[in-house]
């Protein structure tokens, strides 16, 4: 009886200090997790996954929750624009003063072309985005079929025209590029629904003419030719604006302008050969020149993606100030070897812009 009652006394006292040594592990634990010294369990509402799309410091445009920028804006797509005509200037007549060939019938027509460009937004957690944007159409082509001359043709130089009385035949083929680079500073204001930004730009307009004469077409012999290079490079600071006109959705409207005077070296360079003698003329000249860029674009986008878009739209440019190519051939002697250079004129560039945006 004894023993079986020191067994049962036995058997309850083990029990209690387990259950003590239980409850003091669960208190030493809840201690813990009220002093901070205990990791808390992991809350799926606050891993990184859960705030991955929210808008961070360096996303935040000028420090507001409201209006998330992306970090980088990259555009690329297709030009497809037209070149206004040249205006009137008479480049060739015959040995009566007639007119053979005339600048404003050198007509040119649509070409494609391409341009790039890439933003970087909130540059070193600030309110200001520094782009960089080119553009090159490459292959405007006007081609004057051969007319027949009774009377001959003479190309009207300055000073002495050259040419010959004899029967023959006059063409021409004119040729025109034109590149633009620019880097920009931009401001962003009201979340972007207006952007203000000012930058360098470089601009070249190179232009070829070459005006062919034959004056025995069935030998193929007195064979005179006239090349024409002008040449315009545009350095400058412009300034200008991107706004949202309209959004609904997921289509909006932009539209741009950019506008800048800059300095043009204009060269003009004339070779002038022939199978009589003398074989060559040439001469060539530079000349320093202000000039004007305007730009003008409306812009519609659709978008496709959280990070893709698609663009669409109309552009216009104006610049004056330009030495052209036919303009060349009344200030040139190639006889006497001396020239100038004519900067007044005017080209105006239109058509469409489609590409593709991405941001992130």
């Amino acid at each position: 009886m004894k023993s079986a009652v020191s067994i049962a006394v036995g058997s309850l006292v083990a029990t209690f200090l387990l259950l003590g040594t239980a409850v003091g592990a669960e208190v030493f634990v809840s201690d813990m997790e009220l002093t901070g010294l205990a990791e808390p369990p992991a809350d799926e509402a606050y891993s990184n996954a859960g705030v991955a799309g929210c808008c961070g410091p360096d996303d935040a445009c000028c420090g507001s929750v409201m209006c998330c920028c992306p970090l980088w804006t990259v555009t690329a797509g297709t030009l497809i624009m037209d070149r206004s005509t040249p205006d009137d200037a008479v480049l060739v007549t015959d040995a009566l003063g007639e007119t053979l060939l005339d600048a404003h019938e050198l007509d040119f027509d649509f070409r494609g072309g391409w341009e790039v460009g890439a933003i970087r937004h909130n540059v070193w957690c600030t309110c200001w985005d520094v782009e960089a944007r080119y553009a090159r159409i490459d292959g405007w082509r006007a081609v004057r079929d051969y007319v027949y001359s009774p009377n001959g043709s003479m190309v009207q130089y300055a000073g002495t025209p050259i040419g010959s009385r004899l029967p023959g035949l006059v063409g021409a083929v004119y040729e025109s590029h034109f590149d633009s680079l620019e880097l920009n500073v931009r401001q962003p204001i009201g979340c972007g629904a207006l952007t203000l930004l000012a930058g360098f730009r470089f601009a070249e307009l190179d232009e070829r003419m070459s005006i062919l004469r034959v004056t025995a077409p069935e030998a193929q012999e007195n064979v005179a030719t006239t090349r024409v290079g002008a040449i315009n490079d545009l350095y400058g600071f412009q300034f200008g604006a991107d706004a949202r006109m309209w959004q609904r959705g997921c289509l909006s409207l932009d539209g741009k302008l950019r506008a800048g005077v800059y300095s043009n070296r204009a060269v003009n360079r004339l070779v002038h050969t022939q199978t009589a003698s003398p074989e060559t003329w040439a001469c060539r000249a530079r000349h320093c020149q202000t000039s004007f860029l305007g730009e003008l674009g409306l812009t519609g986008r659709c978008q496709l993606s959280d990070d893709w878009a698609l663009t669409a739209g109309y552009q216009l440019m104006w610049l004056e100030g330009m030495a052209l190519a036919p303009d060349q051939i009344a200030v040139s002697d190639p006889g006497a070897g001396i020239a100038r250079v004519d900067t007044q004129g005017g080209v105006f560039y239109h058509g469409a812009v489609i590409g593709l945006e991405f941001r992130r």
